[in-house]
């Protein structure tokens, strides 16, 4: 098991390894409130100052070096989270415009999928086709006798796991580099819902990413930014996600994230509404072979806050974002008294490999085997 230690801004720790004595300067982050929520992308400016930092070496690892920028938001709450609501991930704008006009992504050539207008959305009954109970849900699909729900095939295991999460928005990336760092997986950002126009468009890095972290070892998942506000479309947008995806090895979750919901198209949605969504999606992806998560800031799904976190922690891994605490043992997780599967501790980070801009660091409290076989092979895109 990895151990990783992280040395808050302005002071400096001393850390382990059996094999040499290992540096890693943190970054103090700001967690913002709403990420990635304003209808253009916003571009961080990158601090200049890079540290030098050194990843846990573990089961025969070299020790490989991490940069790590140092944290230039000022704008941290004492909770660990921001009132800053424009953007979340290092970097990244998920209120997407650039496919709204001719409806495909000019990178990959992906055709997007028009959906059904907000009036007619709205007439949905959010409810429909969400099982009620353990008979249901069998008839649905779903297997009840474990969750989380789990659809691995790759031999899931306790490992406590190291990563990144990227989009378009961290630009090219020399994956080589990253996996020499000891990196072990990458959630990449797939596709999106426009939170204007309501297309569905496919991140114009994600297969590029998808393929060349493959490649070079690094383990991958995905997640889908959604700004549905029905069952409907959510389960419009695991679909199209799901064909996205069969022709790569997806081995972690697919990852549900609809940052910014109160300033966008789903904002007159309730809790409850917006809690039904989120799982039909989840339930969909999973019907298609994948294991379902959820994203989300810790402050939104705290004592059930603006979610209804005790239906989903239930049923589905969750992916916390709980920045500006002490990060000395990852393994104790974060500042949050809930399940959680996977751990976004940064948001303001440098790595070997991603030189465009800042990236997030993740730790997973799982780990697999071996690697998720495509689910329809050969029909990889061009990116």
């Amino acid at each position: 098991m990895k151990k990783g230690i992280i040395i808050g801004a302005g002071a400096v720790c001393i850390a382990m390894a059996a094999a040499a004595v290992v540096l890693i300067v943190n970054n103090t982050n700001s967690k913002m409130n709403n990420p990635k929520s304003s209808d253009s992308a916003v571009e961080e400016e990158i601090s200049s100052e890079a540290e030098s930092a050194i990843l846990p070496e573990e089961s025969g690892k070299t020790e490989d070096i991490v940069e790590m920028a140092e944290n230039t938001d000022e704008k941290k709450d004492a909770d660990g989270s921001s009132k800053d609501e424009t953007d979340g991930r290092a970097g990244n704008g998920d209120s997407e415009k650039e496919n709204s006009e001719n409806g495909k992504d000019s990178a990959i050539g992906f055709e997007t999928e028009k959906t059904v207008s907000e009036k007619e959305s709205a007439k949905t009954d959010i409810t429909a086709s969400l099982p009620e109970n353990k008979a249901e849900e069998e008839e649905s699909g779903q297997n009840t006798d474990s969750y989380p729900l789990n659809a691995s095939t790759a031999g899931e295991n306790d490992t406590v796991t190291y990563g990144i999460d990227v989009s378009k928005y961290q630009g090219d990336i020399d994956w080589a580099q990253v996996a020499a760092t000891g990196i072990d997986f990458a959630i990449i950002r797939a596709g999106y819902r426009d939170p204007g126009s309501a297309n569905l468009g496919a991140d114009s890095y994600a297969l590029k990413n998808i393929q060349e972290a493959t490649e070079n070892g690094v383990k991958v998942g995905v997640y889908f930014f959604s700004t549905a506000v029905s069952v409907e479309e959510a389960q419009a947008e695991a679909d199209w996600l799901a064909d996205l995806l069969a022709p790569y090895s997806i081995t972690y979750p697919v990852a549900y994230d609809c940052e910014g919901f109160e300033h966008n198209r789903q904002a007159g949605l309730t809790k409850e509404e917006r809690t039904n969504v989120a799982m039909a999606f989840m339930n969909r992806i999973y019907q298609r072979g994948y294991t379902p998560m959820f994203y989300s800031a810790v402050e939104n799904i705290e004592n059930d806050a603006k979610w209804d976190t005790s239906r989903l922690e239930k049923k589905y891994k969750m992916w916390v974002a709980r920045y500006n605490q002490e990060t000395s043992d990852y393994a104790l997780g974060p500042d949050y008294a809930g399940q959680c599967a996977m751990w976004q501790y940064s948001c303001h980070s440098r790595i070997a490999g991603v030189y465009n801009a800042e990236v997030d660091l993740d730790v997973a409290f799982f780990g697999y085997d071996g690697v998720e076989p495509p689910k329809n092979a050969g029909e990889e895109r061009d990116f």
